[in-house]
């Protein structure tokens, strides 16, 4: 990985088998770009970070709310379906921009990726359309809920079972006073190949769906 410091500019390649740390001001906000081509998505926990992403130029903007708070990591997810996870830490300096390189090598990875994307896809309309995917077969589920976060269950409606690995079908639900904030990466667990969450957004009592695909073999 390639890292080049240039007037509070910060260039790196993106990798997505890697982590990425850098350090940005404690007391300005700080920006993530793409070297070309737009940031869709930016998951992270909560914290006293503030982290929003700028959907008209694909910029994520970051700003601390405390001086000098804990390191915080995010994931950034570009419009090719890449994804760069990165640790943050804060100093008292300049507003600092990470520029994301996307190497030749991470097209090739898309362009392989595109097929896996598509079995993805196939697989979800299946199950959206109330059947078993391809090589699946399906079980239904009750009284199985996990707690997300504080105020969000999350409860199996159903599984689907296939060769390699098992499909679960959950229901999401905010049952607390206030507006809730859900990432992929809380429903995750070991063993976890794949996320897909309908809603990231939920108002009181209001209810989503999303797909967990778990690997058979972990």
């Amino acid at each position: 990985m390639h890292f080049c410091h240039v007037q509070a500019t910060i260039y790196c390649d993106l990798d997505t088998t890697s982590l990425i740390k850098c350090t940005f001001s404690a007391k300005h906000h700080n920006r993530i770009i793409l070297n070309r081509g737009s940031i869709i998505k930016v998951i992270f926990s909560e914290t006293d970070v503030s982290i929003r992403l700028e959907e008209e130029s694909g910029q994520v903007f970051v700003q601390s709310l405390t001086f000098k708070p804990w390191p915080t990591t995010l994931s950034v997810v570009t419009e090719e379906g890449l994804v760069q996870d990165i640790e943050i830490s804060f100093m008292d300096q300049s507003s600092e921009i990470l520029i994301l390189n996307i190497p030749e090598e991470c097209d090739k990875v898309c362009d392989n990726g595109n097929a896996f994307d598509q079995d993805i896809a196939s697989t979800l309309e299946d199950i959206l359309k109330g059947r078993a995917p391809t090589g699946y077969r399906s079980f239904e589920m009750s009284c199985v809920s996990n707690v997300v976060k504080n105020g969000v269950k999350a409860e199996k409606k159903a599984k689907f079972v296939g060769p390699n690995n098992t499909l679960y079908f959950w229901e999401i639900q905010n049952f607390s006073c206030f507006k809730k904030t859900i990432y992929e990466c809380e429903l995750a667990t070991e063993g976890t190949l794949w996320v897909y969450l309908a809603k990231n957004c939920l108002r009181r009592n209001e209810k989503t769906f999303a797909i967990t695909a778990q690997d058979n073999y972990e």
